[in-house]
């Protein structure tokens, strides 16, 4: 089976419906967004309210390194996306920025790194739930 034909099967393809793909929705993503940094890139993860899975944007700029590379790059997101997608929790947007020079990572390399960053996220989203449960219940106490 060649690589075209995996394509058309689904095994190997991005569909349309789990990419970032307008400039609005790129831009609502950049000023709502909860941004964090990691040594290679910024993930920008923007709650959008429903329970569909998670989408996936990419911004690699000429920045990064000639077509080539930043082709490259790209592949490698989206190949580390698509693998641990199911662990990206449901209803968000993460846009991916690569930083400038990202260099020769290997795909284990971008995945570990967004991996790092899905764990940080999510310790984020359990402190921010228990910190508006404490206001919740400090508000609650004295009304």
């Amino acid at each position: 089976m060649n690589q075209s034909s995996k394509a058309r099967d689904g095994q190997q393809c991005f569909p349309a419906l789990r990419r970032v793909r307008t400039p609005g929705e790129f831009r609502r993503c950049q000023q709502t967004g909860r941004r964090l940094h990691t040594s290679h890139f910024v993930l920008v993860v923007y709650a959008r309210g429903d329970d569909a899975p998670a989408r996936l944007g990419l911004t690699v700029s000429r920045r990064t390194g000639n077509a080539v590379a930043r082709n490259r790059m790209k592949r490698l997101l989206r190949q580390a996306f698509r693998t641990a997608e199911v662990e990206w929790p449901r209803g968000i947007d993460l846009v991916i920025i690569a930083k400038q020079g990202p260099g020769e990572l290997s795909a284990g390399d971008v995945s570990a790194e967004l991996g790092a960053a899905r764990e940080a996220f999510a310790k984020r989203v359990a402190q921010a739930r228990k910190d508006a449960q404490k206001r919740a219940s400090k508000l609650a106490g004295s009304g």
